[in-house]
């Protein structure tokens, strides 16, 4: 509801072509609603409800694929969009405001819950919002059924992957415009279009071959992990346009390590501490 109503404001703001100033306000509603770290919570939760152990990897990874491929799309229909109509943003906005609306009503009207009438009352029944906050917090430092010290060892080791990997997109981002490549915005988000796409397939492909082949989670995070490490060194040997493509292609197979990791994760706990986990 927060994005649709964001949507409208912002369609509403660049229609009426009001300070940019105003986009701090409209972006705080976002913010605090969660944003897309907390769609994407939601959902992962909701995938681990439904999902058993022997396809939660599978599930996970087909999520994943579409964010990326979601992200490739907009990146690509965006660039092409404000170019041709030489920055115009109302259309931009006022499709996220009805996608937005789309996704609200799907949600409250289509969508079934993940659990039955039975387990929510067990899981929520007798605590309150800030103890459900607490219980996140609680898995991680008291003794209790999980290993803690496995859980922490999943949890930073996702922390410094997605650390890395959103440090290299920023810092790609000012290889590309520097010598010896020198290339333009627009030829930049081409690019960065073509590698979310890239890491889409790569996850759609791969997870669902090696969950076949009973790929273990920890192997399929490490091959993602050392797939990542050489494309991040050959980088830096590119010198022509052509080279940093093929390294941009290839590079997508370290996208893998998301479902792996997010599902080992899940299993690690309870049906009932799956969202707290996931959340934290």
């Amino acid at each position: 509801s927060a994005g649709a109503l964001s949507g409208f404001l912002y369609t509403l703001a660049v229609y009426l072509e009001w300070s940019i100033y105003w986009f701090v306000p409209l972006t705080l509603i976002v913010a605090l609603a969660g944003g897309i770290p907390g769609i994407l919570t939601v959902v992962y939760a909701y995938v681990a409800d439904v999902s058993s152990t022997k396809w939660l990897t599978l599930r996970l990874g087909i999520v994943e694929s579409m964010v990326f491929f979601g992200s490739g799309t907009s990146l690509a229909l965006g660039g092409v969009w404000l170019q041709s109509s030489h920055c115009k943003f109302v259309a931009p906005y006022a499709i996220y405001c009805i996608a937005n609306i789309l996704i609200l009503v799907y949600v409250l009207f289509l969508l079934p819950e993940s659990l039955t009438r039975s387990q929510r009352k067990a899981k929520f029944t007798g605590s309150s919002g800030l103890r459900h906050i607490a219980r996140s917090f609680q898995i991680f430092f008291t003794r209790n059924e999980y290993s803690r010290w496995r859980l922490w060892c999943v949890v930073c080791s996702m922390f410094i992957i997605y650390l890395v990997f959103t440090g290299a997109s920023e810092i790609s981002t000012l290889f590309l415009l520097h010598a010896p490549l020198k290339w333009t915005p627009g030829a930049i988000g081409i690019f960065q279009a073509m590698s979310q796409l890239s890491y889409g397939l790569s996850i759609f492909l791969i997870i669902p071959l090696f969950v076949y082949l009973r790929v273990p989670d920890a192997l399929i995070l490490l091959i993602g992990v050392l797939w990542g490490t050489v494309c991040y060194l050959l980088t830096g040997f590119v010198r022509n346009g052509w080279e940093m493509y093929a390294v941009g292609v290839v590079q997508g197979v370290e996208s893998i390590v998301g479902p792996p990791i997010r599902s080992t994760i899940s299993k690690a706990v309870a049906l009932k501490d799956q969202g707290w986990t996931l959340h934290l």
